[in-house]
């Protein structure tokens, strides 16, 4: 894109019949000042292979904050999205989903600190680095990733959910190659030891106890 374009609009490629579409791919690359890219601004673009930054660009001088909902739904031949090193505040709900071709690791930046409804939905992602920054994880932000083998939070190698105060409805249900290491820390409730795993039964995982202060729904798992 242009080098001094700064928004891409809501439904600016979206397309209504995607079968209909050539059966080409193609690789996107964003200049560094791109800021936003807009409500289902790529929907149901098959023919979209890669989505990344220009290479040339420095990471410093990337700007890209926003990506609406549903930005890049049903992008089944999506296979790449490098938004790592992007300064993202808000990630739309079910931005990704239904990526069923996105079958790498997704690193997401910025200062990010809510995973918004069903944003993974059935992706195909096979690992998710998430912020810091992230508070809250809601409703079926990773439903049936079933690929994917770890979920990695503040840096760690394991997935450490002591910063997570709300965890909604269904997020991780049926990540069914999901480690075990998934833990909620402690210092949020009295007692205990220092963490606790939360057990598996078949795909559906369940957590052994609830706290006192975070948010988690029954159905997280």
């Amino acid at each position: 894109y242009a080098n001094n374009l700064k928004t891409i609009g809501a439904y600016a490629f979206s397309v209504r019949s995607p079968n209909n579409m050539s059966s080409m791919t193609y690789d996107v690359t964003l200049n560094a000042g791109i800021q936003s890219i807009g409500k289902r601004a790529f929907n149901q673009r098959k023919d979209i292979k890669n989505f990344n930054f220009d290479s040339t660009s420095n990471q410093e001088d990337r700007r890209l904050n926003y990506i609406g909902d549903y930005a890049f739904y049903k992008c089944v031949n999506l296979k790449t999205c490098n938004v790592a090193d992007s300064r993202l505040s808000y990630l739309g709900m079910y931005a990704f989903a239904e990526t069923t071709g996105l079958s790498s690791s997704m690193t997401v930046g910025g200062t990010l600190n809510t995973l918004s409804e069903g944003t993974f939905y059935n992706s195909k992602i096979t690992s998710c680095k998430l912020t810091s920054y992230i508070n809250y994880i809601n409703a079926y932000a990773f439903y049936n990733c079933t690929n994917m083998t770890s979920l990695y939070l503040n840096g760690s190698t394991y997935t450490d959910m002591s910063n997570i105060y709300r965890l909604g409805d269904y997020a991780l249900a049926y990540c069914s190659s999901l480690s075990s290491s998934v833990r909620f820390s402690t210092n949020t409730f009295s007692g205990g030891s220092t963490s606790r795993s939360i057990s598996r039964s078949g795909s559906t995982y369940y957590p052994e106890f609830y706290t006192t202060y975070n948010e988690r729904s029954e159905n997280a798992y």
